[in-house]
């Protein structure tokens, strides 16, 4: 009997999600149309061209950890499109301009807001007409048509003659519908263990028509400090883009005071006004160790050298986590498994840099791409994250400052 009612709630359950997808599935359709409703009454007009380039427009919708790993093939993205004959605007999201501008070759780096035309209809309205009102030859999409992403909506409303993106089939939810009418050219992958910098690496190489297994970092280059640090500490990083993605705070508090007992090490939380809430829990359960509160006094180049230059990082799965391994900085990451060997493990082919310590509750599920199908509620934090104890973390950590200390 009680088996038979686990079985209904089940039924029941994965009733409800489908209605929930067909629901969506409609919203996304009727986005499409609206926008191709605005498209008949903005017509493209070319800009006079003074040097006859072609345009190519890259849209790079991206996190801070999802740019460290694309500054690894920029330069791919000149040497595909030539200075002489190729004319290479960006749009980036993110306050990311600042730092593409110092660290690509590109022409034109532009600041879009693209998380905010799927809730803003004139800011909808205003990118739809400004990637119409220049025909660009060419248009990337470099985070790819796994899901209907900001990007691709943009995509449909250009006119550019090649439309070119990639999609990971292994994890794609996006109705054919859409990839089939976008898209002139669509590299497709099926591979749930590809990692974030294969797959950029991926697109550009069939973009470029190689082979090419090397992966090489980018250095971002160091630039000068204007805070008062000290000259050893170790960054904590508790913030997260998701509730679900976040340690809880008690558990840093402690984590944080064995760190102290062990190393003397002050802590660095460094971050935006938006981590405010996540670092002051944190600091709520710090009872002897010694901290520096850095937040919103950092630009993103600023945040980058602030970890560069720190004795080792302990993160959640963010930018933070991405940016210690692009320099080689020792770093912990307090994760789940939704998305594991793309974001988390950097198992990639000929890897010669050094691996993270990742602290885990590893379970068969692993690369659900955050479908947990053992939440009950979408609040919950992601039973994988929260069976990590303090003392698991601590055992993780604890090898890691010996490492370190080994190699002095």
């Amino acid at each position: 009997m009680k088996k038979e009612k686990h079985e209904n709630q089940e039924i029941s359950e994965k009733t409800v999600i489908l209605k929930k997808l067909k629901l969506i599935n409609l919203a996304k359709y009727l986005m499409y149309y609206f926008d191709r409703t605005i498209c008949l009454f903005n017509k493209s007009k070319k800009q006079n061209d003074v040097n006859n380039k072609k345009k190519v427009l890259i849209l790079a919708n991206l996190g801070l950890g999802d740019a460290m790993n694309f500054l690894s093939v920029a330069d791919k993205y000149r040497k595909a499109y030539p200075k002489e004959e190729f004319e290479i605007t960006l749009w980036v999201a993110n306050h990311l301009d600042e730092l593409m501008k110092m660290e690509t070759e590109f022409d034109k780096v532009e600041l879009v807001p693209f998380n905010q035309i799927t809730t803003d209809i004139k800011k909808r309205i205003a990118l739809i007409k400004k990637i119409r009102e220049y025909k660009y030859d060419v248009v990337v999409d470099i985070m790819g048509a796994t899901g209907c992403t900001p990007s691709m909506y943009l995509m449909a409303s250009s006119i550019a003659n090649q439309k070119i993106t990639i999609i990971n089939k292994a994890y794609s939810i996006c109705p054919k519908f859409f990839t089939k009418k976008i898209y002139t050219k669509l590299i497709e992958i099926d591979d749930k263990k590809i990692t974030n910098i294969e797959y950029y690496h991926y697109l550009i190489n069939e973009i470029l028509g190689i082979k090419d297994d090397e992966i090489k970092f980018h250095k971002v280059k160091e630039i000068k400090l204007n805070l008062d640090l000290p000259n050893e500490y170790y960054i904590v990083f508790p913030s997260a883009s998701l509730d679900k993605k976040k340690w809880e705070y008690e558990k840093y508090g402690e984590l944080i005071e064995k760190i102290y007992e062990k190393t003397k090490l002050p802590v660095i939380f460094c971050g935006t006004n938006s981590d405010l809430t996540d670092v002051n829990e944190v600091i709520k359960n710090i009872k002897n160790a010694k901290y520096i509160n850095c937040l919103g006094k950092s630009s993103v180049v600023e945040f980058i050298e602030i970890i560069r230059r720190a004795k080792f990082v302990i993160t959640n799965d963010t930018g933070a986590y991405h940016i210690a391994l692009n320099f080689e900085v020792p770093v912990s990451i307090i994760t789940g498994g939704y998305t594991y060997d793309g974001f988390v493990t950097y198992d990639f082919k000929n890897n010669k840099y050094k691996k993270p310590y990742i602290i885990t509750d590893k379970r068969e599920c692993f690369n659900c791409n955050s479908k947990c199908k053992y939440l009950k509620n979408n609040q919950e934090k992601w039973p994988c994250l929260h069976a990590v104890t303090v003392d698991y973390a601590w055992s993780i950590v604890e090898k890691m400052i010996d490492d370190i200390q080994d190699k002095q």
